[in-house]
């Protein structure tokens, strides 16, 4: 277990978050990509946007998913969550009994050592699979503090490299850069062999991953491929996905037709 306060992390130069009093510009927390475990993904916004980037699963007192974050949007609740905005720039996530889970609030303030930045402060108690509190940014007698009995990392550089790391495997390591990195849209990985299954690409990171006879839905272009060889798929493009496989088959029929004149 890691008590952590007032700590510095890698700071952004315009967005930052503060998690229990410890500021940093980013972080990942839990297990990455887990369909029915906690984690919480906070990455860092692009320079014109004060909004934060929060992506995870929200794991109730007894063990169950209660509700799915992505980018801040609801996209799973079966705990049937309701998501309350602020005055200010943040929300709040209640459970059904109208019980406060998570809280975020964005402020735009002087950091010390840093400059005026936005600053989104982050509170809640977050429970994995098992019931057990892992995650707990709260305050005490003491003030704000960050209590984590699971894997963390805090702090993420644009080359790759973490503030403070807790427990994270390397190849974990690789999909929290690549969940980073794409804003928390990408953060569930794939590797070995993948055979005979039907599964949606959005979100996915193929990495090192033999897919062979797949049933495989791409609605975005949100994911990665590293390493990969696809075998016998059959692919179904849907929404974003179908309007850019329908120009590319626009563009090369066009081009294959003036190479014939």
């Amino acid at each position: 277990m890691t008590l952590m306060r007032r700590n510095l992390l890698m700071a952004g130069r315009f967005n930052n978050y503060l998690v229990g009093g410890n500021l940093c510009n980013a972080f990942v927390v839990g297990s990455l990509g887990a369909p029915d475990d906690f984690f919480l993904i906070a990455a860092e916004p692009s320079e014109e946007s004060s909004y934060p980037l929060l992506t995870g699963n929200i794991i109730d007192s007894e063990g169950n998913l209660l509700c799915r974050l992505e980018r801040n949007i609801l996209t799973l609740n079966p705990g049937d969550c309701s998501k309350l905005l602020g005055d200010a720039i943040g929300y709040e996530i209640h459970d059904a009994a109208g019980q406060f889970v998570l809280r975020i609030n964005t402020r735009f303030f002087n950091v010390e050592g840093v400059g005026e930045s936005y600053v989104t402060t982050i509170e809640g108690q977050f429970f994995d699979k098992t019931g057990a509190v892992v995650f707990d940014a709260s305050s005490d007698e003491d003030g704000p503090r960050l209590v984590a009995n699971t894997k963390l990392a805090l702090g993420f550089a644009a080359g790759g490299g973490f503030g403070l790391v807790q427990d994270y495997a390397e190849e974990e390591l690789e999909i929290a850069r690549i969940a980073l990195a794409t804003g928390g849209t990408v953060y569930e990985a794939l590797r070995g062999v993948v055979d005979g299954i039907e599964f949606s690409l959005d979100g996915k990171a193929l990495l090192n991953a033999v897919v062979a006879n797949c049933h495989i839905h791409v609605k975005t272009g949100n994911w990665e491929m590293s390493g990969c060889a696809l075998t016998n798929d059959e692919f179904d493009f849907e929404d974003e996905a179908a309007k850019i496989k329908w120009l590319v088959e626009q563009v090369q029929g066009s081009q294959g037709a003036g190479s014939s004149a």
